[in-house]
């Protein structure tokens, strides 16, 4: 059984990579470091050196820095291997798992590989997109459950990329 399973691991990380990283990412990892996956190789490699720095010291790793690790090891794999992160995206990102986006050809993000936004709060995106399309940032915060915090990281990481601050216009 555990051979049938290595050789099902196998192919489908060596003919359909961009799914087997996506569903990595969704299953066997629970803390990323978004900014430095997003930021391609040279990113990652400065962060996992960081993490090697800190391992070295008498504090070590917590439990939260070595899942941030792991991630960053295989995103490091991934990275080597010519596939990329996309940003976060407010119409494409689901609340909990990594999906490809067939167009671009990109692993997307979840909502809640942001540190510090949860489950409901992601979910709560996701229901509000369902209802038509944001208008602005203003318009994000007050149909989600969203803090001005979280949507300031969501800014900051280009998920909201080409919305107004606010819902009023200025025609002149």
């Amino acid at each position: 059984a555990y051979v049938m399973m290595a050789i099902r691991v196998a192919w489908y990380k060596v003919h359909r990579p961009l799914d087997f990283y996506a569903n990595y990412f969704s299953i066997r990892t629970d803390k990323f470091d978004l900014d430095a996956m997003i930021g391609g190789e040279d990113s990652i490699i400065h962060a996992l050196e960081s993490l090697n720095e800190k391992k070295k010291t008498r504090e070590g790793l917590s439990a939260n820095e070595e899942e941030i690790e792991k991630s960053l090891s295989m995103s490091l794999e991934m990275v080597d291997r010519g596939y990329r992160f996309g940003h976060l995206d407010l119409y494409k990102s689901d609340s909990r798992r990594f999906i490809v986006d067939k167009e671009t050809g990109l692993i997307i993000p979840p909502f809640i590989a942001i540190d510090g936004l949860g489950l409901a709060a992601a979910q709560s995106v996701i229901d509000a997109r369902k209802e038509g399309p944001f208008l602005s940032k203003e318009d994000v915060l007050k149909r989600t459950q969203l803090s001005k915090t979280l949507l300031d990281r969501l800014d900051q990481m280009g998920a909201l990329e080409g919305l107004d601050e606010e819902n009023q216009m200025t025609l002149f």
